[in-house]
């Protein structure tokens, strides 16, 4: 078996496919339905699904969850300029990472799930 999808279920269907599609760079996509994106990559495709609206956050506050027990990677030959870029476009970014060649830094999209660049 191999990945072929990763689901992230989000309150604003519309700004999150632009936030990823504009900001993060996460490239072409398109809407199988109104409650449903795909974006295309090189490996297992990145979805969006519209939350259900019983489940959604009514209030608007999406702090970061830090304590995510997920977070999905995008590669990156150059994460410390993607970290510079992301944090100019007031992305919520942690600071970069070095472990000899590795880099790596977290961010966290506008609904607060937490996203990784890295070079690996």
């Amino acid at each position: 078996m191999r990945i072929s999808r990763i689901i992230l279920f989000v309150d604003d269907i519309v700004s999150m496919a632009r936030f990823y599609s504009e900001t993060v760079g996460a490239g072409e996509h398109r809407f199988e339905s109104e409650m449903f994106v795909v974006f295309e990559t090189d490996g297992a495709e990145l979805c969006l699904h519209q939350t259900p609206e019983q489940y959604r956050n009514t209030n608007g506050e999406y702090p970061p969850r830090e304590d995510s027990n997920q977070k999905f990677v995008f590669h990156s030959d150059e994460p410390l300029k993607e970290h510079e870029r992301l944090v100019f476009l007031g992305v919520s970014m942690r600071e970069p990472v070095k472990y000899g060649d590795l880099i790596l830094c977290d961010g966290f999209d506008p609904e607060g799930n937490v996203f990784q660049i890295s070079n690996r």
